[in-house]
């Protein structure tokens, strides 16, 4: 007898039975997207330009398990919007969202594979993996100030945790090019209940699993320097340990032994503030002051930061709290070096199926946000239906100035389009197929949208680089490149901004461009261009570094450091990749850096012509200011977009080398 299949059609039909089977049998009536459809099109008395939007509430009037359906709907003639309230309880909320994250993740990953097989695979070495993986994470999630609210969201966690090491498993037994992984990570699937990116304990089991292996890491020198340099940033953070908030939570400092707050607020192994002591010597908590150690955390000069932070930003100056930010770092920087190895060892011609597999995931992250830009209804649960740090960002010119689409941050969005606009073009060059040209055309759409000034003029500039090395080859194409981006800025104004970094206390913004010791010297004209002048006179004032951080880092979650000494109240971080690795990796950081990127300039001028050579110096020295001028490593969608930025350079880079030695 033949094993039993089920293939991804049959599944998706047995869903859709199951679905409406449940919805009859609950006699369950009004489901909200059938509502908003039916209103949207077959509406004749519809009003033009309204709003669709939905909130969910816990309560609702038909049964208990009638799910999406309408508990409320009205029209509001001042906003010209319906509202839809509708019945969805935040447990069901959370069990949905893990479930469709997760069947989306299976599809890509496991999108050629039967459904649920080989679970006779699983061997003693999955088993120990998973056990460990649960481990790390649950400590990671419990090192910051969300964990889990009951025993239920615990248990839930565990469950798709494991499902999640499972799916990887099986992905891991049948590729050896991870890029997909890699453009997984871009999209900011933040899970909702537990308040982690859903490829947290993803990446942990997938780190796992590569140490396992670790025999083919031995003689990779420079992957060594990179880990060196993570594991040197603990330093600090060691020295710091325990923290005064620490202390306070742990009933271990004793405030009326105390007399000089303001000297202890000064103290490197604190963020917390004077008024801050104050207030916590003066009242009475009980068996609360932890909490409320925890609530001063979220603010730091009256500005909340833990909408940006995530995992990347350590609340309290303590080495546990650098921890999940480490493994971030550590499981991207072993995911880039097994990509990278594999694309150096094999040719271009077995790669060129992974490139388009993941061409076509990447076109996603552009599509959904435009839909989601222009899509009221969608749009306002957005934060849970695509499990988003918060809602996708509406495509409104003249309300906004920037447009960030799914992504926590616009510059961190544009940047990632720029990057994808050059990776649709070499995907494009590599097979000649038009539908990636849509691609790119989709791509400088988006980034354009983004309204990025300095990404609107790089995308010009690669134009015109490609103009002049490739017009005889691919004219049509590029008229085409050309005409298009005129057509889009003439209808997406770039607009002139406010500076959007600093709340400016009285007198704080003559001080910073004239204060001689805040200084950028000769560099301070091309910073003003670049509007970057202010956040980076700002991380001159912040950062105060002794030998240890100035040599090795404040650690990997460092940042809350510059934060506290700077003499502005911030609102943005200092917008430089560089200037971050310096501040969480310290010199040695830097100095690993650039001989990463000395080693790939000795290559290139190595193996090419002095024609490409230049040609790939001046497209990567373009594709690398991305990083000079934006904080993405604070972000931890924004590190796999670092990270996915050095690969693009390194296919480029791969791609001159086969042309050069094929005419050789």
């Amino acid at each position: 007898m033949k094993n039993l299949t089920v293939n991804k059609f049959s599944l998706f039909l047995i869903t859709v039975f199951l679905i409406i089977a449940y919805i009859y049998r609950e006699q369950c009536v009004d489901i909200v997207f059938l509502e908003y459809l039916k209103h949207y099109f077959f509406d004749i008395g519809r009003v033009e330009g309204v709003a669709y939007q939905i909130q969910f509430v816990n309560e609702g009037v038909q049964g208990k398990h009638c799910y999406f359906t309408l508990n409320e709907k009205y029209f509001d003639v001042y906003e010209n919007r319906y509202l839809y309230i509708t019945y969805f309880p935040r447990t069901a909320r959370v069990i949905f969202n893990q479930l469709i994250i997760f069947l989306i993740v299976s599809f890509v990953l496991l999108r050629k594979k039967r459904v649920m097989h080989d679970f006779k695979s699983i061997n003693f070495q999955f088993l120990v993996v998973a056990i460990l993986g649960l481990v790390i994470s649950i400590f990671s999630i419990n090192r910051t100030i969300n964990s889990f609210e009951s025993s239920f969201m615990l248990y839930l966690f565990v469950v798709f945790s494991i499902l999640k090491c499972f799916i990887l498993f099986q992905y891991l037994e049948h590729n050896k090019f991870h890029l997909t992984l890699l453009l997984l990570s871009c999209f900011p699937f933040i899970s909702t209940g537990f308040g982690i990116p859903w490829l947290f304990d993803f990446f942990i089991y997938y780190t796992l699993f590569s140490i396992i292996n670790a025999k083919k890491y031995k003689k990779e020198n420079l992957l060594l320097l990179v880990l060196i340099s993570l594991a040197l940033s603990l330093i600090y953070p060691t020295m710091n340990s325990p923290s005064i908030e620490m202390q306070i939570a742990n009933e271990e400092f004793k405030f009326e032994e105390v007399s000089n707050f303001n000297e202890i607020s000064q103290q490197r192994n604190t963020f917390l503030e004077t008024e801050d002591l104050v207030y916590l010597s003066e009242s009475q908590f009980e068996d609360q002051i932890g909490n409320e150690v925890f609530n001063f955390s979220r603010y730091l000069k009256d500005v909340k930061y833990p909408g940006r932070y995530m995992y990347l930003i350590s609340i309290f100056p303590d080495i546990q709290y650098h921890i999940p930010a480490l493994i971030w770092y550590f499981a991207l920087i072993v995911l880039f070096f097994n990509i990278f190895q594999y694309l150096k060892t094999e040719k271009l011609s077995n790669l060129v199926p992974y490139i388009e597999n993941s061409a076509k995931l990447l076109i996603f992250y552009q599509l959904i946000s435009i839909f989601l830009g222009i899509n009221t209804f969608f749009n306002s649960f957005s934060n849970f239906l695509f499990s988003l740090s918060r809602n996708a960002e509406l495509i409104t010119f003249g309300i906004n100035q920037t447009w960030r689409g799914i992504a926590s941050h616009y510059e961190m969005f544009s940047n990632l389009q720029l990057i994808s606009f050059c990776f649709f073009l070499l995907t494009y060059f590599l097979t000649r197929k038009n539908i990636y040209l849509i691609f790119t055309l989709v791509s400088i759409y988006s980034t354009f949208l983004s309204q990025s000034r300095w990404n609107t003029l790089l995308v010009f500039i690669l134009l015109f680089v490609l103009l002049i090395n490739s017009y005889r080859q691919f004219p049509k194409q590029i008229i085409l490149l050309f005409i298009f981006s005129i057509f889009v800025i003439q209808n997406i104004p770039v607009f002139e901004r406010e500076e959007p970094f600093f709340i400016y206390q009285d007198g704080i913004e003559t001080q910073y461009k004239h204060d001689q010791s805040y200084s950028l010297g000769f560099i301070e004209p091309l910073t003003d261009r670049l509007n970057r002048t202010l956040p980076w006179k700002m991380f001159a004032s912040g950062y105060e570094p002794n030998i240890v951080s100035l040599s090795f880092g404040h650690g990997p979650a460092g940042y809350l450091n510059i934060v506290k000494n700077s003499e502005t109240m911030i609102t943005s971080g200092p917008h430089s990749s560089l200037i971050l690795i310096l501040n969480k990796f310290g010199l040695f950081g830097v100095s690993v850096s650039l001989i990463i990127a000395y080693l790939f300039v000795k290559e290139s001028y190595k193996k090419l012509h002095i024609k490409y050579f230049i040609y790939l110096m001046f497209t990567s020295l373009l594709m690398i200011s991305l990083e000079i001028k934006t904080d993405s490593l604070l972000l931890m969608d924004g590190v796999a977009v670092f990270f996915f930025n050095l690969f693009v350079l390194k296919l480029f880079q791969k791609i001159a080398i086969e042309i050069n030695s094929n005419r050789n």
